[in-house]
């Protein structure tokens, strides 16, 4: 009587539970543009098994290099996807905020100004540099970063000074009366 209802149970649980931990899973990466993990949005990626296949998955918005979606499959294993997301030459991402290098001029930092930053999602926006603000300085522009799960991030500019290379003639002869008159050294 014992082992007929410890074979049922290994049975029962079989069928409830063996076909989920049993079941085969088609591990892919998918490489996806830097813009693409923030926007989200439809990407196709090709599956090669007995043949090949083209299947469509709707990215969430935000979505992280290393994060993993389950697509479940009609007769077919699942498949887990990892989404793996290239570097971007302008901006990088830690959590959910984003940050970027602007270069700016002695000028600007100096004398204050205004210049137009471009945020993750293509728009642009005035950020404004106070007077004296010094290389390195890092603005945070709030709620501008990634959109994940309901939460946003900020986005952070360090403004860097570029220096120019080819100063005219007239040029260096402006920057060093005005190094002399404000008792800098070079």
């Amino acid at each position: 009587g014992f082992s007929t209802r410890t074979s049922f149970a290994d049975v029962l649980d079989e069928m409830f539970f063996g076909s989920t931990t049993q079941k085969q899973e088609t591990n892919i990466e998918l490489s996806i543009p830097f813009e693409k993990s923030i926007l989200g949005g439809d990407v196709d990626f090709v599956v090669n098994s007995v043949n090949a296949r083209t299947i469509r998955v709707k990215l969430p918005e935000g979505i992280k290099d290393g994060e993993q979606l389950r697509i479940h499959q009609n007769n077919a294993p699942d498949i887990l996807l990892t989404v793996r997301v290239q570097p971007d030459p302008i901006f990088s991402r830690k959590g959910n905020d984003v940050y970027c290098e602007i270069p700016v001029n002695y000028a600007q930092l100096a004398l204050g100004s205004t210049v137009r930053v471009r945020t993750v999602y293509g728009s642009h926006v005035e950020v404004k540099i106070p007077i004296g603000t010094q290389t390195g300085t890092m603005l945070k522009l709030a709620h501008l970063g990634v959109r994940h799960n309901g939460a946003k991030g900020d986005m952070y500019v360090t403004l860097t000074l570029s220096v120019p290379k080819n100063l005219t003639k007239k040029q260096r002869e402006f920057l060093e009366a005005f190094a002399k008159e404000a008792g800098m050294k070079w």
